[in-house]
C-alpha cells in the first residue's frame, strides 16, 4: 500500500487468475518465462498453494514459506510498477520465484528492474532461468521432487517418450525450447502430444506460451489455439526439432 499497490486490486488478479490461469504473463522485455511458466502450472494443479504463497509474499513480513521449507521472500524491486505490461500480481510473484531460479541466485538478488532478458541480465542474475534453477524452485514449490532431461544426455526422440509418458499420466511438463533460434532459449508448458498421427500422417503438440498471446508469426512454425491465451499447436517432428530440455515429476 504504501508503494500505490492496492490490495484490493492484487486480490481482484488473483482471483481473475484461478479463474482462468491464461491470464498469466512474463511480460514485454523480462527473462521471466520459467518463472511465468511454473507460475501457470501452480494456477493449473495447486490453485490454492498460489493463494497461500501470494498471502505471505503480499502480506506484512513480505515473505512465504514453501513447502519444501525454505523461505521465498519478496524482491524489494518487484513492487515498483515497470513496462512489461504485466499485472501486479505476476510481477511480484515471478520475482520471488527468478530470486531462486536464476543461474546466479546464490551470488546475486534478483532485480527485476534490470531484468532485459538478455546475456548480461543473466550474468548478474537478474533474468532467465536454466533448467536446473527450474527444478530447484519448483522442487520446493511443489514439495515433491521432479527431474531435468535435456537433449543433451539423451537424444530428443527419448526426451519426447518421456513427454508422451507424462502426459498419458496427467502430468503437465514444463520444456525448454530453442523459440524463434538455436540461442533463444524459452519456457513453455507441455499441455499435450496427440498419442497418433492425423488423416494426412502428422502428430500434433499443444503448448502455452507465456507470453499470454501467440499469433504464430516467426519461428518456429506454429498456430494458435482458438481459446488464445497463448496456447499454441505444432508439429511434433518441428517441436522435437527445438527441444532442449525438460522437467518431469521424479518416480516415486
Amino acid at each position: 500500500m504504501l508503494s500505490g499497490i492496492d490490495p484490493n486490486l492484487v486480490l481482484a488478479q488473483l482471483v481473475r487468475h484461478l479463474d482462468n490461469p491464461l491470464r498469466v504473463t512474463q511480460g514485454r522485455g523480462r527473462g521471466t518465462c520459467g518463472a511465468a511458466t511454473m507460475e501457470y502450472l501452480l494456477l493449473r494443479d495447486e490453485p490454492a498453494e498460489v493463494v497461500r504463497l501470494v498471502d505471505g509474499l503480499t502480506g506484512t513480513a513480505q515473505q512465504a514459506t514453501t513447502r519444501g521449507g525454505g523461505t521465498l521472500p519478496l524482491p524489494a524491486t518487484a513492487i515498483s510498477r515497470d513496462d512489461s505490461g504485466r499485472v501486479d500480481l505476476d510481477r511480484l510473484f515471478q520475482s520471488a520465484l527468478m530470486n531462486h531460479a536464476t543461474s546466479m541466485s546464490a551470488l546475486f538478488d534478483y532485480d527485476n528492474t534490470k531484468d532485459h532478458g538478455d546475456f548480461w541480465s543473466a550474468i548478474q542474475g537478474n533474468s532467465l532461468v536454466p533448467v536446473s534453477g527450474f527444478v530447484s524452485v519448483y522442487d520446493a514449490l511443489t514439495g515433491e521432487p521432479h527431474r531435468a532431461e535435456s537433449t543433451g544426455s539423451i537424444d530428443a526422440g527419448g526426451v519426447m517418450t518421456l513427454l508422451s509418458l507424462a502426459t498419458e499420466h496427467g502430468e503437465r511438463p514444463a520444456v525448454l525450447t530453442a523459440f524463434g533460434g538455436p540461442q533463444a532459449l524459452h519456457w513453455l508448458a507441455l499441455e499435450k502430444l496427440d498419442p497418433a498421427p492425423t488423416a494426412e500422417g502428422k502428430r500434433w503438440v499443444y503448448l502455452r506460451n507465456p507470453w499470454g498471446e501467440d499469433d504464430g508469426t516467426g519461428d518456429p512454425t506454429r498456430w494458435p489455439l482458438p481459446d488464445g491465451g497463448g496456447r499454441i499447436g505444432i508439429e511434433r517432428d518441428v517441436f522435437a526439432g527445438i527441444l532442449r530440455g525438460a522437467v518431469l515429476k521424479r518416480p516415486v
